[in-house]
């Protein structure tokens, strides 16, 4: 049996108030054509492009942007202006990296579509590099770790049989001067031979002061423990082992060398999403993938 419908038409749209209503009469359950007329008459291209820039931009603020202002984080070595006064540092926060990577973004996934049409190799990168920080991050928790630990178990080894009453050792004092210590001398150091000799040198010179006066040990005028003679002439023989011991000066070596090297991994991503980025806020992206609004994308969150 056929039917004439050649003289239905759909009714969906109330140009009025831009409200949906119900199809009425529609010539078929399957002819969206009426649809592609209804976008194309109301909106024109201007507003598919519109759609399609609006997309560009979210990305870019969510994934590009980020990236693209990634900053290696160096430190800077500490200037007292010449003076023996002790910076406090309490932790090795100093060496760790702490650059964000919007990997967790809601948009990333759509972003790394783009990425694998732009630059195929960059989500790799990303990803290299949050694995790479997260290593380095954790390693620096360690030493510091095994840092504390040795300056700790120093001080509960004793010449004499029984501690003296007055025996009392400043673990923050000297973990700030040995972490400070560290800090200005190995970034200019390549091999912990090298860096061991010139810690001896500082540890020889003017600038390393112990002073042992009435029961009480100063290093550099800080106060870092009391005791008796044999106590303190003890801990101060212990601290200079702990300021010269080769595994912790390799940990730092191998940590300076692992933040140089991250540094370099994160200036090559920011200059190729810089470029991406670049191109979106300048309104030259034109990259399609598939995450992009399309007509039937548009068709669907309008009606269904």
């Amino acid at each position: 049996m056929n039917f004439d419908n050649s003289n239905i038409r759909p009714s969906i749209i109330d140009s009025s108030n831009g409200r949906h209503r119900k199809l009425d009469n529609c010539r078929s359950e399957y002819d969206f054509s009426f649809v592609y007329d209804y976008f194309s008459n109301s909106y024109g291209i201007a507003f598919f492009i519109g759609e399609r820039r609006k997309h560009y931009l979210i990305l870019n603020s969510a994934v590009f942007q980020p990236l693209a202002s990634l900053i290696p984080n160096v430190n800077p070595i500490i200037n007292n202006n010449g003076s023996n006064s002790i910076t406090v540092i309490n932790d090795l926060s100093y060496l760790k990296i702490g650059s964000y990577l919007p990997i967790n973004s809601r948009h990333y996934r759509d972003a790394l579509k783009h990425m694998q049409k732009d630059s195929p190799n960059l989500p790799s990168k990303i990803n290299l590099l949050a694995t790479d920080i997260k290593i380095h991050n954790e390693k620096v928790d360690n030493l510091f770790f095994f840092i504390r630990s040795s300056i700790t178990d120093s001080s509960k080894k004793s010449t004499t049989p029984l501690l003296s009453s007055s025996y009392k050792i400043s673990i923050e004092n000297i973990q700030s001067f040995v972490l400070n210590l560290w800090k200005e001398i190995t970034p200019n150091h390549n091999t912990v031979r090298d860096l061991k000799h010139d810690i001896e040198n500082v540890i020889n010179s003017d600038k390393f002061k112990f002073e042992n006066k009435t029961g009480l040990l100063r290093l550099n005028g800080i106060h870092v423990a009391d005791g008796s003679d044999n106590e303190l002439v003890e801990i101060q023989s212990n601290l200079i082992k702990i300021i010269k011991k080769e595994e912790i000066l390799s940990s730092y070596l191998e940590l300076n060398k692992s933040k140089s090297e991250i540094n370099k991994k994160m200036m090559d991503i920011q200059e190729i999403a810089k470029e991406i980025s670049d191109d979106i806020q300048n309104g030259k992206y034109s990259q399609k993938a598939k995450c992009c609004p399309t007509f039937l994308k548009l068709v669907r969150n309008y009606f269904f």
